[in-house]
């Protein structure tokens, strides 16, 4: 757990960023930002502006070096098309951010726009400190996107936010171990099996809950209703279950600990699954030749997939009540495809779909291979919950999980104490007052 740390907040002058705009438009409150931040214009084409738009969007964010670039990037780009809006922008650390938003939303000046957390949106939006994005953002703009970070980003029926950038659980090969992509979870079976030899390990496969509740909804399940309520008790995940069990043919298996991971990065083991936030040190401590991420490979009439969680942007009331809404216009160009390239030339995944056929439509080309084969894979993914009870859900099916994998339980006991106990609590926090 990261340490915590006082409140640091800094208004980013971007006079001294957005090269070539020293014209006085850009509002600030304090000092410029170190001219070790200071990045290259993009070749971006420019739109003639047909009509006179002018304002402020104002931005709170907690991105970081390297990172922000690319939102500084987008806001030069965007400042060349429309030279009479304004931006000002505010860092503060991601520690901090939810909370000091949450106090500047009840003071009464909240920025138009918050970059932050998918996890924020349903409190957030709850509490009216955020508003709905339905209807404001075009069906082409959001067909672009990853479907499960988008839906991620809707609580019951609202679209809440727009995933700006994106994470997820995927399935690392070491191509030196097994050269080729397994198409089904027999083929990885069989590729593991051939693989392990004296030191060498096919695959040791994660079973926890974070790693694997992704396989339920790609067999075809779902984790849960759009109420909150449990749907896993079933031949979903009976299904499910199989799977899992069937994991130990293909090599160890983990169980939320770091022991898989730490013997892929020795180049022992061919297969793992993980998060995509480890990608660059594994390309750090192995080399970006040695690993690919692979498409998820087929099960039974579905295929095995994994969480994508995502990094949002929101808009605040402060937004839909602008002159012109220029917020909303700069929202709609953050998710375009040319200026999404931004964040992967920055290092982060770009939320839009990593479907050959969207890719190809955009003209969107990736440098990094290892981002482009993760958008790739979590086009398949599946939206992490966002929800207060998403908590009650893993800690009742990780030990259901458990007790199946310690032969403790059948998978059908499991599961019927898994759903009795998510019931359980769910009715009990419901039935609790609020203060």
């Amino acid at each position: 757990m990261k340490p915590k740390a006082k409140i640091v907040v800094v208004s980013v002058y971007l006079t001294a960023l957005l090269l070539g705009c020293n014209d006085g438009n850009l509002s600030t409150t304090k000092a410029p930002v170190p001219t070790n931040t200071e990045v290259n214009t993009p070749t971006v084409p420019v739109t003639p502006t047909q009509v006179l738009i002018d304002g402020t969007v104002s931005i709170w964010h907690s991105l970081e070096d390297p990172h922000v670039t690319a939102l500084l990037r987008q806001i030069d780009a965007f400042h060349e098309i429309y030279p009479d809006v304004q931006f000002d922008v505010t860092y503060i650390p991601n520690i901090d951010l939810k909370a000091s938003f949450k106090q500047a939303a009840s003071d009464g000046y909240a920025p138009s726009l918050l970059l932050g957390s998918g996890e924020w949106g349903p409190e957030l939006y709850d509490e009216k400190m955020v508003v709905s994005i339905d209807g404001e953002v075009s069906a082409d703009a959001l067909n672009n996107l990853n479907p499960a970070a988008v839906n991620s980003a809707t609580l019951r029926g609202d679209l809440i936010g727009l995933p700006l950038t994106i994470e997820g659980i995927v399935l690392y090969r070491n191509r030196e171990i097994v050269d080729r992509a397994p198409s089904t979870f027999d083929d990885l079976v069989s590729a593991s099996q051939d693989a392990t030899q004296g030191d060498t390990i096919g695959a040791y496969l994660d079973r926890s809950f974070f790693y694997s509740a992704g396989h339920l909804e790609g067999l075809g399940g779902k984790l849960m209703d759009e109420t909150g309520m449990p749907t896993f008790n079933n031949e979903y995940g009976l299904n499910w279950l199989e799977l899992l069990q069937a994991f130990e043919l293909a090599g160890p298996t983990d169980y939320f600990t770091d022991q898989d991971f730490q013997q892929f990065v020795n180049g022992r083991v061919g297969f793992i699954i993980d998060s995509t936030q480890r990608r660059t040190e594994l390309v750090e401590k192995m080399g970006a030749d040695r690993i690919v991420i692979d498409p998820w490979p087929l099960y039974n009439s579905g295929h095995l997939s994994g969480f994508v969680t995502a990094n949002n942007i929101y808009l605040t009331p402060r937004a839909i009540d602008e002159k012109y809404s220029v917020s909303l216009k700069f929202v709609e160009y953050m998710i375009s495809p040319n200026s999404q390239a931004l964040y992967a030339e920055a290092g982060l995944i770009p939320a839009l779909s990593g479907s050959p056929v969207i890719l190809a439509g955009s003209g969107l080309h990736i440098d990094d291979p290892i981002i482009s084969q993760a958008m790739f894979s979590l086009v398949e993914g599946i939206g992490y919950p966002v929800v207060p009870k998403a908590a009650v859900y893993q800690n009742a099916l990780d030990i259901a999980l458990q007790s199946v994998f310690n032969g403790i339980a059948t998978p059908e006991e499991a599961l019927q104490d898994a759903y009795d106990q998510i019931i359980s609590a769910i009715t009990d926090y419901e039935a609790t007052p609020t203060p």
